[in-house]
């Protein structure tokens, strides 16, 4: 048996056919490939920098560099991309990065070297010295034992002043970095005994004995 189809009928199954392929194109897209890539952000000396902002163009994108010193970018398409970083090292030091990278679909990982304009490294942070405490004990005239207290302890410049402990210690917490002279002052004999001893603070706790002497008398 075979079937006969008018002109009309032959054109709406082709117009059917035809709807179908364009539905099932339209269900599988081509897709694009995606890649990614990390970057360490480091100084010449190769410290890792915290904190940099890391800028892909074109498009703008940007991620702030961990305490690895690592950003990641990841979602994008292939092809040739421009990332660069600026910063302010040290308070006063300008250092600046960029590469140009041809991503493919494998992604990259490398390096972000952070140079100053002539190519040099920034100079080192000095630190300030953290107060410190200078302290210690206070040996009787005989110089055998820690003096038993009632005595006192002045250091200069500053004029502070403490009391010698019933263990014979004395202790001055919180000294800025500096020269120092430390006194004591033990009762006992004619005029007392005294002892002093000149010491430098550069943020390092200290401990300085002091050994008395029989004092003159005026």
């Amino acid at each position: 048996m075979s079937i006969v189809f008018g002109r009309r009928a032959l054109a709406t199954v082709v117009a059917s056919l035809l709807t179908g392929l364009s539905l099932i194109a339209g269900a599988a897209p081509a897709q694009a490939s995606s890649t990614s890539f990390r970057t360490w952000v480091k100084d010449p000396g190769g410290r890792s920098l915290e904190g940099i902002t890391v800028t892909l163009e074109p498009g703008g994108y940007q991620q702030v560099s961990g305490a690895d010193g690592s950003a990641v970018f990841s979602g994008f398409p292939v092809g040739e991309y421009r990332v660069s970083a600026t910063a302010v090292l040290n308070g006063d030091c300008p250092v600046a990065a960029g590469q140009t990278l041809l991503l493919d679909r494998y992604g990259l990982e490398f390096t972000l070297m952070m140079y100053t304009a002539n190519g040099e490294e920034c100079p080192p942070v000095v630190e300030e010295p953290l107060p410190a405490t200078l302290g210690g004990l206070v040996m009787d005239h005989d110089g055998w034992q820690p003096a038993d207290g009632g005595g006192i302890v002045t250091l200069q410049p500053g004029d502070l002043q403490t009391t010698i402990s019933e263990f014979g210690w004395y202790e001055f917490p919180g000294l800025p970095a500096g020269d120092y002279t430390v006194t004591a002052t033990t009762p006992g004999g004619a005029c007392g005994f005294t002892a002093t001893w000149n010491i430098t603070m550069n943020g390092y706790d200290q401990t300085v004995d002091l050994y008395p002497q029989a004092a003159t008398c005026p």
